[in-house]
């Protein structure tokens, strides 16, 4: 039995179907090449950027190349700044860079605070009498009073100084300008001038502050802070026992003791 013309022609077609499938394969296996170059450069770049991120991270981690803490006014934090935050001031006693951005530390705040919410305090408002920045926890004199106080508190005002809060020995707090207070102890005074009845007579007509006497604030009032009957009980009953003192002492009664 011999081809016949449709055998052929059956045949043929196979053919074409067979070379339609070989082309197919062929474009096939050219997209999946391209696609695994592709993916191939792509694990390359990531590989690159993981190492360079790892490096980056140890950086930052050890602070290198990173710009220091700004305030709010773009001056520089430091570890012993004194700074105003929430009304008062306060000491920096750590900074610590969380991967992201600056914290700062806060004697008296348990959580750490952003330093764009403080303003670094200027040294020169911190100055006492002697020259040397006030801060928290010091021992400082006021005025020529040898009773040594601790400083509690620091609080800001308009003028060119600070105003400080200060606790004496039986724990009565108070406050004082910063200039009106150093590190160093002052320097007995000189004895006072001889009591008289006289002269106790003439105090004793004066008022409470003149008599202490009170000092004098930058306007030239007399204030409470720093004033000797400031330590407890009105003013008017500290001289009048101050009175009393003075004159058992020149009667003879008992010796003058310092209350």
């Amino acid at each position: 039995m011999g081809i016949t013309k449709e055998h052929l022609e059956r045949i043929e077609k196979q053919a074409e179907v067979m070379e339609s499938f070989g082309d197919a394969a062929v474009g096939i296996s050219s997209e999946l090449y391209e696609i695994v170059q592709d993916n191939y450069q792509m694990e390359l770049q990531i590989e690159f950027l993981l190492e360079t991120n790892d490096r980056l991270r140890e950086r930052l981690d050890s602070d290198e190349c990173l710009d220091p803490p700004i305030d709010c006014l773009g001056k520089t934090i430091h570890v012993d700044d004194a700074v105003y935050f929430d009304g008062g001031i306060e000491k920096v006693f750590s900074l610590h860079w969380n991967g992201a951005y600056w914290e700062i530390g806060l004697l008296g705040f348990h959580e750490a605070k952003a330093p764009i919410d403080c303003i670094v305090v200027p040294k020169s408002l911190l100055s006492g009498a002697d020259g040397v920045p006030i801060a928290l926890g010091d021992t400082v004199y006021c005025d020529d009073d040898p009773e040594p106080l601790k400083v509690v508190s620091l609080h800001g005002n308009t003028g060119s100084y600070c105003t400080v809060g200060l606790e004496d020995s039986i724990g009565i707090i108070m406050s004082a300008d910063a200039p009106r207070l150093s590190h160093k102890k002052p320097e007995p005074l000189e004895p006072e001038s001889a009591d008289s009845w006289k002269k106790l007579e003439e105090d004793a007509k004066k008022r409470s502050c003149d008599y202490a006497p009170a000092p004098l604030d930058e306007n030239g009032f007399a204030t409470c802070n720093g004033c000797r009957f400031q330590k407890g009980g009105p003013c008017h009953i500290k001289k009048t026992l101050d009175v009393v003192r003075r004159a058992k002492k020149l009667a003879g009664i008992e010796e003058a003791r310092n209350d």
